[in-house]
């Protein structure tokens, strides 16, 4: 059945003869929202009559990228409430949960519905719980514990990946990096070969695959004994864990994309901030700089500033938003235009001109926004990142990281910087305990758990008690391996940022992505015995199948989330290398993610 719907949504595209291979692979992409649609629709027909829709917040604009309002409406949802909020009490309408999966989210859940049926006399009530990706084994147990067998139904929904933006892919699952690498749960790791599943479906499943990381492994095997998948679009597949390339989402960014991530949070392709008037003070009395109000959706094709600025780095997007602005000044002067010519400015060019006005004012407003937040203090991350990265100078790295700590008081951007120290050089255990305190003493020691987790993840090695370690992998390697790949730059000052060929560019020339590097590798057909040996020494490895055509494209899969800085040094490889790159993973992160996902 899936597989003539795929053929329904998907196959349409490779009749037409007067397009690009790479335009009907993003086309591909873009259809694969409604074969998500149809899995919804197929649970929404199972309950009848009208139905209240109670939705986890944070599945809004995820579920907004599938479908509509209006279509929910067509399948009989009559109204929509948050979870949590007040709802209109309609003896009519059917309850109809919709959350992630998560365990306390679903006990909650089920108290709210313990509570209805308590006060309901029917005793055929029914409740209905969609569960985002899927329903746990155990969930049913704890339904039937509840006393709820009778009155509640479990359906699991698993969407296809998103198409966010042109060639970029996102389950939009939270705290898929907590789960697998922190809190060692992974009930939701076959999530992962399932996604995969479905874009194999629909593009073909490569001969090339690459996995590096103990979970990518064990992925790519769920997968080794599933059906085939014909003829393939994509070339070659590279499969890696987060933990393998911790510095590729800890370092501060340099680009537009990274910049909105880190600085207002992107859910789902959607970039917004309410409006904030006055300025607030912090404790110590210290201004906080507002950040504007924006709303837009990070889309190239939607919106066509977005496109030109995205990758750039951030020095030089302010130039450009300048030269727009002087540019749509000229466009929009019809003074000396004659009558006629008015007419077909009118006609022509005014609405492309006034949508592009739009566009501008909304980037100029992140713009300022950024450079307010960010100006005053990324010379000075850059310096220590720059020291961390080149080796040099710990005892200055650690000196102006707890100066960080009291004069910032950030602690998210304060624990992402120890972080990256800890997990591209040795420190000593006095070290690292000198550290916590003076952040426990600074946020609270209600943080006091963030020494276990850092044990339990490996960053800290309790077992000789003074050294640390980055996790599948020995401290002194960390700079040996970032050397055989060259992803270390001894001389960032001559990286280009204006123009750049070189992807350390979206990290102000510091370093170049673990991803984006073995992407290119792959992509220059670097000998498979070679490609094993650069790295082996990260973590668990494993090759299989033939080197591909180059002219088709290439798969990345990131496990634990991607940044918006590992996507643009894909696109300038992609641009440079002519050839296509798909990016997939859980979710597009930013170091806050990283750093919050210990700390919280």
């Amino acid at each position: 059945m899936l597989q003539l719907m795929l053929l329904h949504f998907l196959d349409l595209s490779s009749l037409t003869s007067n397009v690009t291979m790479d335009e009907i692979i993003y086309d591909k992409l873009s259809s694969l929202s409604e074969i998500s649609k149809a899995q919804l629709e197929k649970i929404l027909k199972t309950v009848p009559g009208c139905k209240h829709l109670i939705i986890e917040p944070s599945l809004i604009k995820p579920l907004e990228r599938i479908c509509g309002v209006s279509w929910l409406k067509s399948y009989g949802i009559e109204k929509i409430f948050k979870l949590y909020a007040t709802i209109t009490k309609d003896t009519q309408s059917t309850s109809l949960y919709m959350i992630y999966t998560n365990t306390s989210t679903f006990e909650s859940v089920l108290q709210q519905i313990q509570s209805k049926v308590n006060s309901n006399q029917a005793e055929d009530s029914k409740y209905h719980i969609i569960c985002v990706p899927k329903v746990l084994y155990f969930f049913e147990d704890i339904v039937e514990q509840n006393g709820l067998f009778n009155n509640v139904k479990l359906y699991s929904f698993q969407w296809f990946p998103i198409h966010l933006d042109q060639g970029i892919l996102s389950l939009e699952m939270p705290s898929m990096f907590e789960n697998i690498f922190i809190q060692d749960d992974y009930s939701l790791l076959p999530v992962f070969s399932k996604s995969l599943w479905h874009l194999f479906l629909s593009l073909g499943r490569p001969n090339f695959c690459l996995s590096l990381g103990k979970n990518a492994n064990n992925i790519v095997k769920q997968l080794e004994e599933s059906t085939s998948f014909g003829d393939s679009d994509i070339g070659g597949l590279i499969v890696i864990d987060r933990d393998m390339d911790y510095p590729g989402a800890l370092l501060t960014p340099a680009t537009y994309s990274a910049m909105l991530n880190e600085v207002f949070g992107v859910n789902s392709g959607v970039c917004k901030n309410e409006t904030v008037n006055d300025s607030l003070l912090d404790e110590q009395c210290n201004k906080i700089i507002v950040k504007q109000a924006v709303n837009f959706v990070l889309d190239s094709k939607k919106d066509s500033v977005y496109k030109l600025i995205k990758d750039k780095h951030f020095f030089e997007v302010t130039e450009i938003l300048r030269h727009l602005t002087k540019d749509l000044k000229v466009q929009g002067e019809t003074s000396d235009m004659a009558l006629h010519e008015m007419k077909r400015y009118v006609q022509t060019k005014l609405q492309s001109v006034a949508q592009k006005k739009q566009f501008v004012a909304c980037h100029l407003n992140a713009a300022e926004t950024l450079v307010h937040l960010l100006h005053s203090r990324l010379q000075k991350l850059f310096e220590v990142e720059c020291d961390i990265l080149q080796n040099q100078s710990k005892s200055r790295s650690l000196t102006t990281l707890e100066e960080y700590l009291q004069t910032e008081r950030d602690a998210t951007s304060a624990f992402a910087l120890f972080l990256l120290l800890c997990t591209t050089q040795k420190c000593s255990h006095s070290e690292v305990k000198s550290f916590l305190t003076k952040f426990f003493i600074e946020f609270g020691y209600n943080h006091a758990h963030l020494y276990q987790k850092l044990v339990k993840t490996n960053i800290i090695d309790s077992s000789s008690g003074n050294k640390l370690k980055l996790q599948l992998m020995s401290k002194s390697t960390f700079f040996s391996n970032a050397n055989k790949l060259k992803q270390l730059n001894a001389e960032p000052d001559k990286v280009s940022l204006k123009n750049p060929t070189c992807c350390s560019y979206v990290y102000g020339g510091l370093y170049i992505p673990l991803i984006a590097q073995i992407a290119s590798l792959v992509l220059s057909g670097t000998p498979i015995e070679d490609l094993k040996q650069k790295l082996l020494h990260f973590g668990e490895l494993a090759v299989s199948g033939k080197y591909f055509n180059a002219k088709k494209s290439l798969m990345v899969y990131i496990i634990g989330g991607i940044t918006y800085s590992e996507i643009a040094a894909l696109n300038l490889l992609e641009s440079m290398m002519g050839v296509k790159i798909i990016k997939v993973s859980d979710r597009i992160i930013s170091k806050n993610d990283i750093a919050n996902a210990f700390i919280q």
